[in-house]
């Protein structure tokens, strides 16, 4: 076999290993509550997605079905959303790649609504290492409307890339210590499911480029 063929030879198996890598799975988790339940009703390949759970506060009710969305009840909403997320005031989802993959994030939808009383704020964080650390990614304090009005936020950039695991905790909470409900539906989580590259993969598709550079400056 001539070297021109070994160089040939490594290069097409380097970029077959690597080049697929990515099925496009523009929703990777998606819930619409639709059948009163709390199981992801959309789900992409390689990828586990729990169910929408309550958080541990102590005041909350347990998640109801009403209408095609969730609905959850608490007894004294914290003001501070940093408080209320300490005491266990939201629900939440967490998204796990199997292994071999990763999540590269694109975007999150959802709708919100209250009571007539409470809550009147929901502020979204996220975690990528179960809540050691977390980010704030949405916040809407003008919900005075018990319609469902939809929120999208945008996730770019490497916080959101090459992810094993993502958590999404919607946090309810108010300065008004009134009772309430807070509803929600149509949690949309979007972006791609990919493969992660073998690390021999990777070196073969660049040993074979280094190759293929070395025989034209040899030619030349």
């Amino acid at each position: 076999m001539t070297s021109k063929t070994l160089i040939a030879s490594a290069l097409v198996l380097g970029l077959t290993t690597v080049g697929v890598q990515s099925a496009d799975a523009a929703v990777i988790a998606a819930y619409d509550f639709n059948s009163a339940s709390a199981s992801a009703t959309t789900e992409a390949a390689n990828v586990n997605a729990q169910d929408v759970v309550s958080g541990p506060s102590a005041g909350n009710s347990a998640i109801s079905f009403t209408s095609n969305r969730i609905e959850i009840s608490n007894s004294d909403y914290e003001e501070a959303a940093s408080v209320a997320l300490a005491n266990g005031q939201f629900v939440k989802f967490v998204v796990t790649a199997d292994p071999g993959y990763e999540l590269d994030l694109s975007g999150l939808t959802y709708k919100h609504a209250r009571s007539n009383s409470a809550p009147r704020v929901v502020t979204v964080y996220a975690s990528t290492d179960g809540f050691a650390t977390s980010s704030i990614i949405d916040t809407d304090g003008n919900n005075n409307s018990s319609t469902l009005e939809q929120r999208s936020v945008i996730l770019t950039g490497s916080p959101w890339q090459n992810l094993s695991q993502i958590e999404i905790r919607f946090v309810f909470h108010d300065d008004n210590s009134s009772p309430g409900v807070a509803r929600y539906d149509d949690f949309i989580l979007s972006g791609e499911v990919s493969l992660i590259p073998e690390p021999a993969s990777l070196a073969l598709l660049g040993l074979g480029g280094l190759c293929l550079l070395g025989g034209r400056r040899t030619r030349v």
